[in-house]
């Protein structure tokens, strides 16, 4: 008797060719390396896109911030120059009965001063307007940050919280 010796556990190479064949075939010839490939390279260009967005936002958050502490110092620069300006052209009491008789001039310096009084409250204004604006800007640049980041918006307080305007006595 003759005894055939097989291999065991032995996979026949005419079924190994075309299982390999298949399977190469299947990832190259679809396409599905290559979209994992694309896939991967969308994700990275995504989040560098948005590593740009987040720093250029927040450049313009720091660039609003110094600008409205310039234009904080150049409100309480302004308001200063106005008392000094108010003190020099208060007349003391013993000018005002000085000059009584002549209504009309004071009523003329009155005016004129009033005018300068109205000038100057108007570039105070026009100060505490720009500072509002870029306190808005800053808010909504904090929410588009927030919402690119996955957060809740911080809270930025850029109001001008200053003492009170000088009170212009007209007497």
């Amino acid at each position: 008797m003759q005894t055939i010796r097989t291999k065991p556990n032995m996979i026949p190479t005419k079924y190994i060719i075309p299982v390999l064949t298949f399977v190469v075939g299947t990832l190259f010839g679809s396409g599905a390396i290559w979209q994992w490939g694309q896939l991967e390279l969308g994700k990275n260009q995504h989040e560098l896109q948005k590593s740009k967005n987040i720093i250029a936002i927040n450049e313009k958050i720091a660039d609003l911030l110094i600008e409205t502490n310039e234009l904080k110092s150049d409100w309480i620069e302004e308001r200063e120059n106005q008392n000094d300006a108010l003190a020099r052209k208060k007349p003391s009491e013993h000018q005002q009965r000085k000059v009584k008789p002549v209504e009309k001039k004071i009523e003329v310096a009155a005016i004129f001063s009033l005018r300068e009084i109205v000038k100057e409250k108007r570039k105070l204004n026009s100060i505490k307007k720009r500072i509002e604006i870029n306190s808005n800007l800053v808010a909504e640049l904090e929410r588009q940050l927030a919402t690119i980041e996955v957060r809740t918006p911080r809270e930025i307080d850029l109001k001008l919280n200053l003492p009170r305007s000088p009170v212009f006595d007209l007497e």
